[in-house]
């Protein structure tokens, strides 16, 4: 049975169907698709050039599609064969690919018939290696040497203080004197090769990186939130959307809830408890599905990009400021949530997160649902939670702050905001100065927020009837 995957407007779908797929151009079945894994490497041969196709209109939407999910796959080159297109055509459509991907695609190789038409091309797609999950230009607001690289915009030369939470200490790599005196470079830190696709690290740098750091750098300069125009403050809630859902801790989060949510449905397939058997996701599938999970709420014209971008956009906005030397610090998860609004009611005795939950599964025939989430710790401080707190430091003196003036009549002082900052980072904390030692006094007392792997999410869900219905067939 072939399995058929729809894309974009349903204009291009692809049958799969052993190693040769077969692709469906606007209905009609225009070519053969094979993808070489060993060499990652796909290649797209047109079958019948006798018939009318709109062949530039497919050639256009075949890159459309086929560079965004080149990591996915992964895929390096991509190949056209028996393209009865001229050369300038061809080059028309790829131009224009080369100038967005600025550069990242080339062709290594054509080939023209005697009709000067493309008998074989191939594309090559360069995989960006160093990826950062946290903006580089975010973090050299926080640069321990400003002084040194700020007055000739000499980027590369940033640094910035790195403690490491799993080793309670600070992080130093090396023993130079502008190590040991300013710490790492901040273009050296938070990120990991091949953490995003082309076309993932293109669209983040384009549109949603290029626009904030200016608005910072103007909040900086004069800290107050009503010089912020409209446009800015929608600009500034995707900077926030975005860099609370690029992060490692997201991605470890997504992992935990699909390894956890597949263990249970094989215990409750095989009936009884598997402690000898551990689920592990694909790093690749993870990373696609990271990606879509990031773009549910970062596409502009998405239900859940306009629910929480409204929300955001109608909670108060404030500039909660600190002087040396208690500054902030920020970390490689720098978007912080808190609820001091649910953590008073929960002191009362008005738990009503957890009340909700289990009227809800009161409500529901739980071992016959087909699953339930439960987020450990973590209750009240969702991004569109009532009472919720979001806190994001801009630079050593200030933070941003949204709240809703409603729930919440207490903001949290800055010593606070950076110990929630020391407790919902992964595992690094970034600060433009070295005295950290406060840090290791907070981590000795809290050790639970040390290394959380394993521990992130607390997963309840029953596949009772699922399974059912499967072993019925």
């Amino acid at each position: 049975m072939s399995n058929k995957l729809q894309y974009s407007k349903d204009l291009i779908s692809i049958e799969d169907k052993n190693d040769i797929s077969k692709i469906f151009y606007d209905g009609q079945y225009i070519a053969s698709f094979k993808m070489d894994f060993d060499k990652m490497k796909s290649t797209i041969v047109m079958f019948d050039i006798n018939k009318e196709y709109d062949l530039i209109g497919f050639f256009n939407e075949t890159i459309t599609q086929m560079i965004p999910t080149s990591f996915a796959f992964p895929m390096k080159e991509l190949i056209f064969e028996n393209f009865p297109i001229t050369r300038n055509d061809f080059n028309d459509i790829f131009n224009k690919f080369k100038e967005e991907y600025e550069d990242k695609i080339n062709i290594v190789d054509i080939e023209l018939d005697s009709r000067q038409c493309i008998k074989r091309v191939a594309i090559q797609i360069q995989i960006p290696k160093n990826t950062h999950y946290i903006q580089q230009a975010y973090l050299r607001n926080f640069s321990s040497n400003k002084e040194v690289w700020k007055p000739n915009n000499q980027k590369e030369k940033a640094r910035i203080y790195v403690f490491n939470k799993h080793k309670n200490s600070i992080e130093i790599i090396g023993n130079t004197p502008a190590e040991l005196n300013y710490g790492q470079k901040t273009k050296s830190i938070a990120k990991e090769d091949y953490f995003y696709s082309l076309a993932m690290e293109q669209l983040m740098r384009r549109i949603y990186e290029t626009h904030a750091p200016p608005i910072f750098d103007k909040l900086i300069k004069n800290p107050k939130i009503i010089i912020l125009t409209g446009v800015e403050r929608e600009i500034v809630v995707d900077y926030i959307l975005l860099t609370w859902g690029r992060t490692r801790e997201c991605r470890k989060r997504l992992k935990e809830v699909y390894e956890k949510t597949v263990k249970i449905f094989a215990e409750d397939y095989k009936g009884k408890k598997l402690p000898n058997i551990a689920v592990r996701i694909d790093p690749d599938f993870l990373r696609k599905w990271h990606e879509d999970h990031m773009m549910t709420f970062l596409a502009p014209n998405s239900d859940e990009h306009r629910k929480l971008s409204h929300h955001l956009l109608n909670l108060h906005w404030k500039i909660i400021k600190t002087k040396f030397p208690h500054t902030f610090l920020t970390s490689d998860n720098p978007v912080i949530f808190f609820n001091s609004y649910y953590e008073k009611e929960k002191k009362k005795g008005n738990d009503y997160m957890n009340s909700q939950i289990e009227k809800f599964k009161k409500h529901m025939d739980f071992d016959n649902w087909e699953g339930y989430t439960e987020i450990k710790g973590d209750l009240g401080k969702a991004i569109a939670n009532k009472g919720v707190e979001i806190y994001l430091p801009i630079s050593p003196t200030i933070c941003l702050c949204l709240y809703d003036k409603d729930t919440t009549k207490s903001l949290l002082t800055p010593h606070k905001i950076n110990r929630e900052i020391i407790f919902q980072a992964d595992q690094y904390i970034f600060s433009h100065h070295n005295r950290l030692n406060f840090i290791k006094k907070i981590i000795s007392k809290n050790p639970g927020y040390v290394d959380r792997d394993g521990n992130r999410q607390e997963i309840r869900a029953s596949f009772k009837n699922i399974i059912k219905s499967i072993q019925n067939k």
